[in-house]
């Protein structure tokens, strides 16, 4: 049994021995009924506050079962006298029974008020039969009871329809005049309270319910369709969330629906299904002639403008509890759209960084004075106040090629080597550690070896998620077959592969899964790490304390203030212990940016001019202001590339890798 509420919340001063007396006879309860549980008290608001967490997640979580048969709240919300509770739920449960169907039920049972879920697949006519069978059970077991249908939530489309039976003929006909003499039109919530339909009528899913054929470039192997994905949004609505995680940033600015993870997702089913407008088979027509030939309820632009806002942050592939990736479901939808319209020559640009930026490193003197020009960004579509990351006259790999593996900068670093010195690590290094930011491949190959590492730098490919973000995942599929077959062999050495950039690292652990399933490519996913979460877990051997390390001549103290931002995709992902950690064991204190979303910039949005001023604005709900307010010599880390230039963009602020703030301290830098 659970708690009271005011138990888990705590109770106020002057009342601990209430709070003890509770928990004493609650744990009598337990041994006298042998009941599997114990009693745990809950002081900390941390702690109380993960408790509601799960509370209030568990619609959600429940709503994320994948496949064809899902939780249909039916008679989600009946209520019944306390004392009939038990033989209520005994009831219910031998109707859940007799139609042959599993099922949740939960709420608040001190007031007798239950939340009831049976699974049914509502696309087949059984299903159908089950649950129209289970509801009329359910309200005669109710009326049995004296209890409501609607014990919290009211009636809408749902339990009108048992509203006659429940109280009567002649109290239900004075409902009805009541709303016919207020509401003769029925303008306002019609079918609510009164008048209601049938099941059939209100509900999303039937027998009659089919979706489009749709030539997906991601396999969706999870939920087997990107139609599927988009069903697995169940309403709940976490996406409009203001108070904490990432997700959505752009409704967060707009406060559209349309522009919400949930509005996005319901656009797409919409239109995959048999009630949009793209209501034939993909065949010769192309979008444009099938969208004037049926309907226009929703179109594919529809769905165009909703998704024009969608940042592929990711974080609704782990905030929302149905793992509703919609950066996914984006790339894969905007992929059609380009293969039947055409690519846009921005989008087709961006996509491939890393070929033009080859290019560029050959005249970086150049290529910087062009990318600064008002006519190069105008007809790129760039915004005109941003500052494009500039190249480097030393490229990493230059800078690589011309020290060998190993250097004698190796043996200034005053840190004693690993008791296994020949160890190796794979390096992916990214595009932009390797034209742009050559300093923080430079400073990883410095750290890992100083440790006693042997660094690969293997053969080298984009890892496509440009090409991903920009709505070409085909075209990113040929580099993750050149990256899976190049990184594969390593990983099934066990050598680990450690990445700098977090959504490069995202691609090669999470998109590649669904771009090129196979056994290496698990392998290799496997196999990819973050180079602080690497060097966190026992691979960074010395914890720093000030008063000790500043004298003895291996490690020195950066700054005792490091404010941390992490990257969406690596809160998304794999989370930002690892970076915590390992600036914390150079006895920093680090806290990380709070009331946030995602920094606005997410790759190349923030650089496009019509989402400029949308990139500002989501940087302003939490990130750019704490930036201003830091102290001067208070450091800034941030994993992400974009992260960094957004926030120098607009506080001036320049922020550093983790793995560069490393690096200083092992130098002895400040």
């Amino acid at each position: 049994p659970a708690l009271s509420g005011p138990t888990m919340l705590g109770l106020p001063k002057g009342q601990t021995s209430n709070l003890q007396s509770l928990t004493a006879k609650t744990e009598v309860l337990i041994t006298q009924e042998h009941l599997p549980c114990r009693v745990v008290t809950l002081t900390d608001a941390k702690a109380q506050a993960d408790v509601w967490a799960v509370r209030k997640g568990g619609l959600a979580i429940l709503q994320s079962l994948r496949g064809e048969f899902k939780p249909i709240s039916v008679v989600e919300d009946i209520a019944v006298p306390v004392e009939h509770l038990a033989d209520f739920v005994s009831g219910l449960l031998d109707i859940f029974a007799e139609f042959g169907a599993s099922g949740a039920l939960y709420g608040h049972a001190s007031a007798g008020c239950l939340h009831v879920r049976p699974l049914v697949n509502l696309k087949t006519v059984d299903g159908m039969e089950k649950v129209r069978g289970i509801g009329q059970r359910a309200l005669a077991l109710t009326l049995q009871y004296s209890g409501a249908m609607s014990g919290e939530h009211g009636d809408g489309y749902e339990r009108t329809r048992y509203n006659e039976t429940l109280f009567g003929h002649e109290l239900y006909q004075v409902f009805c005049e009541i709303k016919d003499l207020f509401d003769p039109k029925h303008l306002l919530n019609p079918n609510k309270k009164v008048h209601g339909l049938e099941m059939e009528e209100s509900m999303r899913f039937g027998p009659g319910y089919k979706t489009l054929p749709w030539p997906s470039t991601f396999t969706f192997q999870k939920d087997g369709s990107l139609a599927a994905l988009a069903e697995r949004c169940n309403g709940v609505g976490v996406c409009r969330k203001h108070d904490s995680g990432v997700m959505c940033p752009s409704y967060r600015v707009t406060l559209d629906e349309t522009h919400s993870t949930r509005g996005r997702a319901n656009l797409l089913q919409e239109l995959l299904s048999n009630r949009g407008a793209w209501s034939v088979a993909r065949g010769a027509q192309d979008i444009s002639q099938r969208s004037k030939l049926y309907a226009p309820q929703i179109t594919p632009d529809n769905v165009l403008q909703s998704l024009d806002l969608c940042l592929s942050c990711k974080a609704c592939a782990s905030e929302c509890a149905s793992g509703v990736d919609m950066a996914k479901m984006k790339s894969d939808f905007v992929q059609q759209i380009y293969e039947e319209r055409g690519t846009p020559l921005r989008a087709w640009a961006l996509g491939r960084i890393a070929l033009l930026s080859e290019f560029a490193s050959h005249a970086p003197t150049i290529a910087n004075w062009v990318m600064g020009q008002r006519w190069f960004k105008r007809a790129l579509g760039i915004a005109e106040r941003r500052t494009l990351p500039r190249f480097t006259k030393r490229t990493f790999m230059a800078w690589w090629q011309g020290r060998g593996a190993w250097s004698v900068e190796r043996e200034a670093l005053s840190v004693a080597p690993r008791s296994t010195p020949h160890a190796q690590v794979v390096l992916f290094a990214d595009t932009f550690t390797r034209y742009n930011h050559p300093k923080i491949g430079i400073a990883a190959v410095e750290v890992l070896e100083a440790l006693g590492y042997d660094v690969i730098i293997p053969e080298w490919q984009c890892c496509g998620r440009p090409l991903i973000s920009q709505g070409q995942p085909k075209a990113a599929r040929d580099l993750a077959e050149f990256n899976v077959r190049t990184l594969a062999p390593y990983a099934r050495q066990g050598i680990p592969i450690i990445g700098l950039e977090p959504s490069c690292i995202s691609a090669l652990s999470d998109d590649y899964l669904d771009l090129l399933p196979g056994e290496d490519t698990k392998l290799v996913a496997n196999a990819v790490r973050s180079i602080e979460s690497y060097l966190a877990i026992d691979h960074l051997p010395l914890t720093i304390d000030h008063s000790e390390q500043m004298d003895n001549g291996q490690w020195s103290i950066v700054n005792a203030e490091i404010l941390l931002h992490g990257h969406c995709h690596q809160k998304a992902t794999y989370g930002t212990s690892g970076s915590r950690r390992v600036l914390e064991k150079l006895g920093c204190t680090v806290k990380e940016v709070e009331a946030t979303t995602c920094c606005g910039m997410a790759g190349a949005f923030g650089f496009e001019a019509e989402h400029d001023e949308i990139s500002e604005s989501i940087g302003e709900l939490g990130l750019l202001p704490t930036m201003r307010k830091l102290p001067i010599d208070t450091l800034i880390a941030a994993p992400g590339t974009s992260c960094r230039q957004q926030i120098e963009q607009f506080t001036g602020r320049k922020a550093l890798h983790p793995i560069e703030i490393v690096h200083r301290a092992m130098h002895h830098e400040s």
